[in-house]
């Protein structure tokens, strides 16, 4: 990478070996989506960190200590871009980590994933998706951390809530809906925001000059 100045850490805690890479189309979509909806709704808080695909390092001096979570946020860090994500510089593991599985990660995501952010990462919220309904029923499943163990997430009307985000979760086919748990509002991505936007100042524009070629009596 031109202009960078590699650190001892980039070859004690690679970034990039061996990471896995999305297994397919789908896999990928809805990784990049649910990544890009979190950013956007945190893109104004310099303290949050929203990232997927990463390295995760939990332990100092143990390189095998590694995870990979397809999504990830973690509150009271700075935002900044990162290769890698090292738990003790940072003085904190992530928050909420999402899965997006198949019959692929089945095991890894059910199981060996599962304990170690339980155990380990003690992670606030734990939400597993399998977008191609393959194995998962309901194909939307989530844990809370409570007293240190992870306790199963019951749905209303189909819906997960996770209080740490203040927004519900619903699996709608392939994709997974976020929501604002107060306003009900879907969170957009920031292209869509801009094109929302844009769309309302065209409207009112429209609505004025409207008023403008109005006759008066």
């Amino acid at each position: 990478m031109a202009g960078r100045k590699f650190t001892p850490d980039d070859f004690m805690y690679p970034s990039s070996y061996d990471i896995p890479e999305a297994e397919s189309d789908l896999h990928r979509k809805v990784v990049t989506d649910l990544i890009a909806r979190l950013e956007a709704r945190y893109s104004a808080d310099p303290n949050v960190y929203v990232s997927g695909l990463t390295r995760v390092y939990c332990e100092e001096w143990n390189p095998y200590d590694v995870l990979v979570p397809d999504c990830f946020v973690v509150f009271g860090v700075p935002k900044r871009g990162r290769t890698m994500y090292l738990g003790w510089q940072e003085a904190r593991m992530p928050n909420v980590v999402i899965e997006v599985t198949s019959k692929y990660t089945e095991q890894e995501d059910k199981y060996t994933k599962v304990r170690r952010y339980e155990r380990d990462w003690q992670v606030e919220e734990y939400f597993v998706f399998d977008p191609g309904q393959e194995y998962l029923n309901p194909p939307l499943q989530g844990y809370r951390l409570v007293r240190g163990k992870f306790t199963s997430l019951k749905p209303s009307s189909g819906s997960l809530t996770s209080r740490v985000f203040g927004i519900t979760l619903t699996a709608d086919g392939t994709r997974l809906v976020l929501r604002d748990t107060t306003t009900g509002e879907e969170l957009l991505t920031a292209t869509e925001q801009r094109a929302a936007t844009e769309a309302e100042v065209a409207r009112l524009k429209a609505e004025l000059d409207a008023l403008r070629r109005k006759p008066t009596k």
